[in-house]
C-alpha cells in the first residue's frame, strides 16, 4: 500500500477484513495467548505499536507515516504452544508541498497493472522526476514550477507516466529487443521516433503545451481552449509486463 506522508496508517486489515484474523486448527477466530508487533521505519528506527484486539481473533494497530520510503512490519503471535507471525510493508510519500514529479509511484503502478517492489519504487520515483523535468522543459518552465503548481492537468500527469514507464520498460534506448529460450521466443520493437531515456514524444510535447498555453500556445494569461480549463478524458491501462 502506497500512503501520504503524515497519514495514519493502519497495519493489519485487509480488502475484505477489518483486521488481522487469528484462527485455530478448526477455522475458528481465536484470541492470542501474546502479540508482539514490530514497525521497522525508512531510517531503521524500531516502533512497537499499541495492538487493538475489538472482538475475538482481530487484531489491528495504527501508525504515523511521518517518513518517507519503505516500512516493513512484522506481527508474532502465540496461541497456547503454536506460533504464528504475519508481516508485510508499505510505502509513504512525500506530501503535495514536497512534490518533485507530477505522478506518483501509485499512478504508476496502475498503469503497469502490478505491484512495484521496494527498490523498483525508487527506481520509478527517479524516473517520475526526470519526466516531470522533461515536461517542464518542453514548457520552457522551472523546477520550482513543479513543485509549486497548485493543480496539475490530467495531460501533465498521464504524459509523466508514460515517458517514466517507456524508461523502465526499455531503458537502454533499443529498438528492437529479442529472447530466445530453446524453440520458444518473443521480440519486441520500438517506432524509431520513441526517445531514447526519458524523454517525449512529439505529439507529447504538443499535448502539454497546450494544457500549459491553449491552442495558440501564448501565454498562460491569454490561453485558449487550455487543457487546465477542459480536461481531457484518458484511461490509463495496463501494459502487459
Amino acid at each position: 500500500m502506497i500512503y501520504n506522508l503524515g497519514q495514519t496508517v493502519r497495519i493489519g486489515p485487509s480488502a475484505t477484513t477489518t483486521g488481522l484474523e487469528l484462527r485455530d486448527a478448526t477455522g475458528a477466530l481465536v484470541n492470542a495467548t501474546t502479540n508482539a508487533l514490530t514497525v521497522v521505519t525508512p531510517n531503521n528506527t524500531v516502533r512497537t505499536p499499541v495492538a487493538v484486539n475489538p472482538s475475538t481473533g482481530i487484531y489491528y494497530a495504527d501508525t504515523t507515516g511521518d517518513q518517507s520510503g519503505i516500512w516493513t512490519w512484522r506481527w508474532a503471535f502465540t496461541v497456547g504452544t503454536s506460533t504464528s507471525v504475519a508481516d508485510g510493508t508499505f510505502n509513504v510519500e512525500p506530501a503535495p508541498v514536497e512534490r518533485a514529479a507530477f505522478a506518483t509511484a501509485s499512478d504508476f503502478q496502475a498503469r503497469i497493472g502490478r505491484t512495484l517492489t521496494a527498490p523498483e519504487v525508487v527506481h520509478v520515483n527517479a524516473l517520475l522526476v526526470l519526466a516531470s523535468h522533461a515536461i517542464a522543459a518542453a514548457c520552457d518552465k522551472t523546477e520550482a514550477w513543479i513543485a509549486n503548481l497548485v493543480a496539475v492537468p490530467l495531460a501533465l500527469r498521464v504524459t509523466c507516466i508514460e515517458a517514466a514507464v517507456r524508461a523502465f520498460v526499455n531503458p537502454d534506448g533499443a529498438r528492437a529487443r529479442q529472447e530466445q529460450l530453446g524453440q520458444y521466443g518473443s521480440s519486441l520493437t520500438w517506432a524509431a521516433a520513441t526517445p531514447a531515456g526519458v524523454g517525449l514524444t512529439d505529439p507529447e510535447v504538443l499535448l502539454v503545451r497546450r494544457a500549459v498555453f491553449g491552442l495558440v500556445l501564448a501565454p498562460a494569461s491569454s490561453r485558449v481552449g487550455s487543457i487546465l480549463d477542459t480536461p481531457i478524458v484518458c484511461v490509463i491501462a495496463p501494459i502487459a509486463s
